[in-house]
C-alpha cells in the first residue's frame, strides 16, 4: 500500500509538471552548454535508492508542495523556464521528504537539485564580470609582489607595456558550481542540518573565492615569466587548488569523521 501511494504522488508530480521536462532536457543536452549538469541529479538519485521508504507518507511536506504547485500554477505564464524548473525540483525534494525519513533528507539535497539547474550561462552573463572586477582587485597585492609597476584597468593588469586579461574562465564560476556541488553532496551524506549548511556554504564560498584569488596570482607570475603559452600550466594549477579545497572541504564539513548516511545503513 505504501508503494502505490508513492507511486501515485510520483505520477501526480510527473502531470503537474510536465511542461517543465523537454524544456530542461532539450538545455541539458545542449552540445554549447556544459554537460555536468547531471551530476547532482545522479548523485540524488543514487542517494534516494539506497534509503528506506517510511511507513507513512508524511502531510506536512505534502501541503507544503501543494502549495509550491498552486503558486507554479497562478504564474505559469509570467516566469521564466528556469522558475518553473526551480518549482519542480522544490515541489520534488519536497515529495520525497514526505516519502522517506526527515533525518535522512536534508536541505543540502534541494541545494543538489537547483545545482542541477542550467544556471551557469545566466550566471556567466550576470555575475562574471562582477566576480572578475573582485578577483582582480583581490590578487592586485599578490601580483604587485613581482616588484613591477603594475595598475589595474578594469579587470585586466597593465605593466611593461603589456596587457594581462582576466578573462571569462578566470571569473570562478565553475570552480564555485563544483565546490557546491562537493559540499552539498559532503553534507546530505552526512546528513547535516540546515544552519550548518548555510555556515559551510559561506564558509566555502569565501575559501573558492580565495582560491581563485591564488589561481589569479599564479597565472600573473606566469605570464610575467614568459610561460604564458604553456597552456597545461592553466590547467595544472587549477587542478592543483581545487584539489587542495576539496581536502580542506572534506576536513572542515566532517572534522569529527563520523560515518555518512550509507555506512550507518550498511552496519545496520
Amino acid at each position: 500500500m505504501q508503494h502505490k501511494s508513492i507511486v501515485t504522488v510520483l505520477l501526480l508530480y510527473v502531470v503537474a509538471f510536465r511542461p517543465v521536462f523537454p524544456w530542461y532536457i532539450s538545455r541539458i543536452t545542449d552540445p554549447s552548454d556544459m554537460p555536468y549538469y547531471l551530476f547532482p541529479l545522479l548523485t540524488v538519485a543514487m542517494f534516494i535508492f539506497f534509503q528506506k521508504p517510511v511507513g507513512i507518507i508524511e502531510t506536512q511536506s505534502l501541503g507544503i508542495a501543494a502549495g509550491f504547485i498552486v503558486a507554479y500554477a497562478a504564474s505559469y505564464h509570467f516566469v521564466p523556464a528556469m522558475i518553473k524548473a526551480a518549482f519542480a525540483f522544490v515541489v520534488f525534494y519536497l515529495v520525497v521528504r514526505a516519502c522517506y525519513s526527515k533525518e535522512s533528507i536534508k536541505i543540502s539535497m534541494l541545494f543538489l537539485l537547483l545545482l542541477s539547474l542550467p544556471l551557469i550561462p545566466s550566471l556567466q552573463f550576470y555575475c562574471g564580470y562582477p566576480m572578475r572586477l573582485l578577483v582582480t582587485h583581490l590578487a592586485y597585492p599578490l601580483v604587485q609582489l613581482c616588484g613591477q609597476n603594475i595598475v589595474i584597468e578594469g579587470t585586466s593588469y597593465y605593466y611593461a607595456g603589456s596587457l594581462i586579461e582576466i578573462d571569462a574562465p578566470c571569473s570562478g564560476i565553475n570552480m564555485l558550481w563544483v565546490g557546491f556541488y562537493l559540499l552539498f553532496t559532503l553534507t546530505m551524506l552526512y546528513r547535516i542540518a540546515f544552519m550548518r549548511t548555510m555556515l559551510l556554504s559561506f564558509c566555502v564560498f569565501l575559501l573558492l573565492i580565495f582560491g581563485n584569488v591564488i589561481r589569479i596570482a599564479n597565472l600573473f607570475y606566469i605570464h610575467f615569466a614568459g610561460f604564458q603559452e604553456k597552456d597545461w600550466l592553466h590547467y595544472g594549477i587549477g587542478v592543483v587548488l581545487f584539489l587542495f579545497i576539496s581536502l580542506v572541504l572534506i576536513r572542515i564539513v566532517n572534522p569529527d569523521r563520523r560515518k555518512s548516511l550509507c555506512e550507518t545503513s550498511e552496519s545496520t
